[in-house]
């Protein structure tokens, strides 16, 4: 990887770990570098490098878009028929396939970025494991 986050990966490796409890001191000279946005692109790079969660829940929104859209269609299409006098007209019909189309287009797209997520995730090449120590000739290398 050429864009490691480091804190995501040393906790990648799965070993026992503790917290140490410590104080911080104070900074002797200068300021921080990092601004308020510096830090939302480090949070950014530490849930993207490794979770797909974002996606899955991209997902999610979209299916259940284009399902309640779909409802609503359906629903109208039932009030025009049945009760002509009171069924919503006009702008309604283009709004609730503008709703349809456009959740079917994120489903697509999400769906698109979670094969993506899965071709990153190999190109990555990640350890399955890894090796304390390696045995050679009964010695512990």
């Amino acid at each position: 990887e050429r864009d490691m986050f480091l804190r995501g990966a040393r906790a990648f490796v799965g070993f026992a770990q503790t917290g140490v409890d410590y104080v911080r001191p104070e900074r002797l000279f200068g300021s921080t570098t990092n601004s308020f946005f510096k830090n939302i692109g480090w949070a950014k790079k530490g849930i993207f490098s490794f979770s797909y969660v974002p996606l899955t829940i991209l997902t999610a929104f979209s299916t259940v878009a284009f399902l309640v859209s779909l409802l609503l269609i359906v629903y109208q299409v039932f009030a025009k028929l049945l009760f002509p006098e009171i069924a919503p007209k006009g702008i309604t019909t283009l709004l609730l396939v503008n709703l349809a189309f456009g959740s079917l287009i994120l489903l697509s797209v999400s769906l698109l970025g979670e094969y993506i997520a899965r071709i990153f995730e190999e190109v990555k090449q990640r350890p399955q494991f890894i090796r304390r120590a390696l045995l050679r000739d009964g010695e512990k290398r």
